[in-house]
């Protein structure tokens, strides 16, 4: 406030009211007030605290007081502090951090970090934005990152370079990852727990990273960190958690769709496999890359004993061995036909494993040909979706070896296929070709759920009558060609559209004729969603058509601060006046400030920065001063007080200006039709505010706009001068909506252009 005291408005019920009223004036003058509170009230106070959910969208900061955490608490509710009932004490410390306005800007530019810490697209760079975020934005001169990687600490970010791995039961360290809570300590010696790495450190912060890890700042120095620091610490790892879960997520499903695109292409491999032998080989192959690091053998039956069969190809051959079936868990997994996840080898009863450095394991049956194994040297390294894709590939394998078996029985090839076709993960059809048309055989589960049409519906029907899309005979040119190779013996594997029940997808399909490189009447056709996949290319590419606009818009306007510079820059040169550098470089900075702004639109699309009231005469003269105007003059009728980013306003008279000067005279207006001539700079611009100053205007007195042109003038690239970029009045355009303006093209009277902008919110 203006006479240096700090007002707190108080907002609780007694007894509350009385407790916290008391701390409070110890330090503050104390306001109190029933809800609810109207903006006027709260917008004359340094800081409200209160036991009531107050929703207001003043920047006064509110403190608020409960028994229990806010966790769950609906975040359309402002909560800038929170102190616990029991501890009124601590609302004065919380008062005052609220007030302290360089903290308050630390949050503020933490804030602003934010946007670069959760576009972070991989795990090492977020560690490296996090450490420089630490260190510039909250001052924090030496902090530690620690992941959990085979349960130990891995130092992720540190400012020693001999920090080692930690068991996870490591100090400080290790309680705050086993609790979930953050803790700060003013001076390690005096706390049993903390353990430090290095004998320097006194003090520290401890937060936290979800599931992850843990961060800490750490100081040589003793209570070097405030509950602030706590707080803003916090904030950082929050948006540092998120950042990594979506980091996880996003790695985990590219993997999960890798893993299941490559069993499902392994499906169709062992679908061409003759013999039993090959078989095992390609499912240790495939289990290789699906289970990724782990050592993986295949076991086949001889008689009473299992005999290793294929080994993945960084296994060494004594890491499985001939066993009776009555042995260790490959016999129970044959007996039982059951599969098994071992988290760790030492607690398993069943286990008897070859090699002592094995941890933990996972055993499937192949049905009655064989068990497929993989292990580990770390404990509990397979999960539920291992053992489910494990399982998957061996009934594929079990199915390719009855295949094998059943032709050389020469059964038919349809009952050979029918276990594999109906456990296909994705949708499928078997289809056979009566008169050039694939005719619907079969169709999986998965069919009906992805498509939308039961089996009892399209069997018996041409499948593209289905699936393809009505809109395009590019549709059934492509499908014709597909059917071609398949009745030729080729295999088909593209990305296509087809349609649903539910409307038109992204699919990678795969169709596989029953004999390869042979005439076919029959085959297979394996359908992949791919349809987010689609979605996200799609986002990608619109913001590459965004960044080429900016290119273009950043290349048109630095042109005219570029010919000023180097004008001064000549004339200084030639007449030795070095004040004619002072302009020069006031053209530079004004390069530097579009360059600024440019990029901050191209990254945040049609933003602006703060809005501030600003005069339309001054800004329309700072512009005009901007631009080369040759003869033209300048008449501004009035001015009106507003508010916009004045940067950007400027650049929107900028090219007002240009516009004009550059395409427009008096008495040359264009006929409809014809393109308007670049008639030089004798036009003569008016500038002023709208009658019921809800707006302004801005027109001259050269040829105007034709009427059959005003609707494509603002269109990026738009031009009717071939010498033109088609880009200033779409800059135009874009400034005005980015400040909620209408603006809108009529004539002058003139018959110039008139420009237009209304307020909206006036």
């Amino acid at each position: 406030m203006s006479d240096g005291t700090t007002r707190v408005l108080l907002v609780a019920s007694e007894p509350a009211k009385q407790r916290l009223k008391t701390q409070l004036e110890q330090r503050y003058t104390v306001l109190s007030a029933d809800c609810p509170i109207d903006r006027s009230t709260l917008v004359r106070v340094d800081c409200v605290v209160t036991t009531e959910l107050i929703k207001t969208d003043v920047e006064t900061p509110i403190v608020y007081c409960a028994d229990t955490d806010p966790t769950d608490i609906d975040r359309t509710y402002r909560i800038d502090g929170f102190t616990r009932l029991d501890n009124p004490a601590a609302i004065v410390d919380q008062v005052a951090i609220r007030n302290d306005r360089p903290e308050r800007s630390r949050i503020g530019a933490l804030h602003e970090a934010a946007t670069e810490l959760v576009s972070t697209q991989s795990r090492e760079e977020l560690f490296e934005r996090t450490a420089r975020v630490a260190k510039q934005v909250l001052a924090f001169e030496q902090c530690f990152l620690a992941i959990v990687e085979d349960d130990q600490f891995v130092p992720k970010i540190t400012t020693h370079r001999d920090e080692e791995p930690q068991p996870l039961d490591y100090g400080m360290m290790g309680k705050t990852f086993r609790t979930g809570k953050s803790s700060l300590v003013s001076d390690f010696t005096a706390d049993t727990e903390a353990n430090p790495t290095h004998g320097t450190y006194r003090s520290g912060i401890s937060v936290p990273i979800g599931e992850f890890g843990v961060f800490q700042v750490i100081s040589t120095e003793p209570d070097a960190f405030t509950e602030w620091d706590l707080e803003l610490t916090e904030l950082l790892v929050g948006y540092v958690t998120a950042t990594l879960s979506r980091i996880e997520s996003e790695d985990a499903l590219r993997e999960s769709r890798f893993r299941i695109e490559r069993l499902q292409s392994g499906a169709a491999e062992l679908a061409t496999i003759a013999d039993e032998q090959t078989a095992f080989e390609k499912m240790a192959e495939i289990a290789e890359e699906i289970l990724s690091l782990a050592r993986c053998a295949v076991m086949r039956v001889e008689g009473e004993y299992l005999v290793p069969a294929a080994y993945s190809s960084d296994a060494e051959p004594d890491d499985a061995r001939r066993m009776h079936i009555s042995e260790g868990l490959a016999g129970w997994t044959h007996r039982t036909g059951q599969s098994k996840i071992v988290e760790s080898v030492s607690e398993s009863e069943k286990s008897e494993p070859a090699k002592d450095e094995y941890r933990s394991g996972i055993s499937v049956p192949i049905g009655e040909f064989g068990v497929f194994q993989a292990v580990s040297t770390s404990t509990a390294d397979f999960d539920q979706r291992d053992l489910e894709l494990t399982e998957l590939l061996a009934m594929h394998v079990r199915e390719t070896i009855e295949r094998i078996i059943s032709e050389r029985k020469r059964n038919a090839e349809h009952d050979r296929l029918a276990a594999l076709f109906a456990n296909i993960p994705d949708a499928a059809i078997a289809f056979e070709f009566v008169d050039d048309e694939p005719i619907v055989r079969r169709t999986n589960a998965a069919f009906e759920e992805t498509f939308g049409y039961p089996e009892s519906t399209v069997r018996g029907e041409s499948i593209d009558d289905y699936v393809l899309p009505a809109d395009g005979q590019a549709n059934r040119e492509e499908a014709d060609q597909f059917n071609q190779k398949l009745q030729s013996g080729e295999s088909v594997k593209a990305a296509v559209t087809r349609q649903t029940a539910d409307g038109p997808r992204h699919f990678l399909l795969h169709v596989i004729p029953l004999q390869l490189g042979e005439a076919n009447v029959s085959g297979y056709a394996i359908y992949t969603d791919i349809t987010e996949q689609k979605q996200r290319e799609e986002e990608l590419r619109t913001q590459n058509e965004r960044l080429d606009e900016f290119a273009g818009i950043v290349s048109h306007d630095l042109r005219n601060p570029i010919n000023v510079a180097s004008g001064y820059i000549e004339l200084a040169l030639t007449t030795g006046k070095t004040d004619h550098l002072t302009q020069a470089a006031e053209a530079i900075e004004r390069m530097d400030s579009l360059v600024s702004d440019l990029l901050l639109l191209a990254r945040k699309g049609s933003a602006i920065n703060e809005a501030i009231p600003v005069d339309l005469e001054t800004i329309v003269r700072r512009a005009w001063a901007n631009v080369e105007t040759e003869d033209a003059t300048l008449s501004v009728t009035d001015s009106i007080e507003f508010d916009a980013d004045p940067g950007r306003i400027t650049e929107l008279f900028e090219n007002l200006v240009r516009n004009s000067v550059e395409h427009g005279s008096t008495g040359n207006r264009a006929p409809p039709g014809d393109a308007i001539e670049h008639a030089g700079a004798t036009v003569t611009v008016t500038v002023g505010s709208l009658p019921d100053k809800d707006g302004f205007f801005f027109e001259d007195d050269g040829p105007g706009i034709d009427p059959e042109l005003r609707s494509k003038v603002f269109e990026t690239g738009y031009t009717t001068d071939n010498d033109g970029t088609g880009l200033g009045l779409a800059i135009i355009k874009r400034i005005a909506d980015a400040h909620g303006w209408d603006v809108t093209i009529t004539e002058s009277d003139s018959g110039g252009a008139r420009f237009v902008f209304r307020f909206d919110d006036r």
